[in-house]
């Protein structure tokens, strides 16, 4: 059964797993899913379990999905940003992490990307905002794809007002990931 979230949910257990002095490990496989675990040291149960992370990216004849496109991810979550490091780290694929608005327009001034991944909230410059100057003022090709938690449907079409192409809700699933940024590269 496939079920998306808004994303609040893995921010929440992440802050009070981080608060019991652990750290969540995701392991994710295309066509599979992903799985969040972590361990709590607590004196009755002992050490904790080994972490697994991985997370694959690849097609099912096994050649890699995103080899070579540049992205530009804006997202002003610490959490967020390992997320996204462990869904990229075996796609070949070039990644920038900036945390605020400033630093998408900064960045996208000083180089050529093949797609931006939005966060919608960040401090500054909102992600739309910053999609509106995007557009305006630097590139009105690139693909801009927006992260969100907010699944409501006016979200949608903020986006799109904005100057931005679609959007893929938190917690990401790297399947219908790769799926959008092949859509528009």
């Amino acid at each position: 059964m496939d079920r998306e979230g808004v994303g609040m949910g893995l921010h929440i257990v992440r802050t009070l797993v981080k608060e019991m002095g652990s750290e969540m490990a995701v392991k994710s496989q295309m066509g599979k899913g992903s799985k969040f675990s972590f361990c709590l040291k607590m004196k009755e149960l002992g050490a904790p379990a080994e972490e697994v992370k991985e997370v694959l990216l690849e097609r099912p004849d096994g050649e890699v999905a995103l080899a070579g496109v540049n992205i530009l991810v804006a997202e002003d979550d610490e959490d967020s940003r390992k997320l996204m490091m462990e869904l990229f780290a075996d796609a070949e694929c070039h990644i920038r992490f900036v945390c605020n608005g400033e630093e998408v327009i900064k960045e996208m001034k000083r180089k050529k990307y093949d797609l931006v991944l939005m966060d919608l909230k960040m401090p500054r410059i909102d992600g739309y905002e910053a999609a509106e100057i995007i557009r305006r003022d630097i590139d009105k090709n690139v693909p801009i794809l927006a992260l969100t938690a907010h699944v409501v449907d006016w979200v949608e079409g903020k986006c799109i007002d904005a100057g931005m192409n679609g959007y893929i809700t938190k917690p990401v699933n790297a399947n219908r990931l790769t799926a959008l940024i092949k859509q528009y590269v």
